[in-house]
């Protein structure tokens, strides 16, 4: 199904964005049992990180409509406001967090919980996991 975002087409994926939330809170509540538990083996890591990593890149690949028609929101928005580009601008940003925000807050939800994973494992095993990647 599609919705009008001030005129341009993009998908409504609501319906997608409520199982991913719902996948996601499976994921938190495996992650939450692990750390009352204070126990996770590198497996269960490596299985809870693909998980996640899997359905953050599937709101990732949600969300991507979105940006793909920022620059068109942009140049409407500028054409709105042709004479009050900073309100045109202004405007624009509020749009895109508006639009963005479902997307954003998930995808957020993945990350905290790929954080707490890192940190969890390093607390009970005293070193990474052999897959961590450190960053640069």
């Amino acid at each position: 199904m599609l919705e009008l975002v001030e005129g341009i087409e993009v998908p409504n994926h609501q319906l997608e964005l409520e199982k991913a939330e719902e996948y996601i809170e499976d994921l938190k509540f495996k992650f939450r049992n692990c750390e009352r538990l204070q126990k996770i083996t590198e497996k269960e890591y490596i299985e809870l990180y693909q998980e996640t990593i899997r359905i953050l890149y599937y709101v990732g690949d949600l969300s991507q409509p979105l940006f793909d028609c920022q620059e068109e929101l942009e140049d409407r928005y500028i054409k709105m406001y042709i004479h009050s580009p900073e309100l045109a601008k202004k405007l624009f940003f509020e749009k895109c967090h508006e639009v963005h925000k479902p997307y954003n807050l998930l995808k957020n939800r993945c990350y905290t919980i790929l954080d707490g994973l890192d940190e969890l494992f390093y607390e009970i095993h005293s070193h990474a996991p052999k897959e961590f990647v450190e960053e640069i």
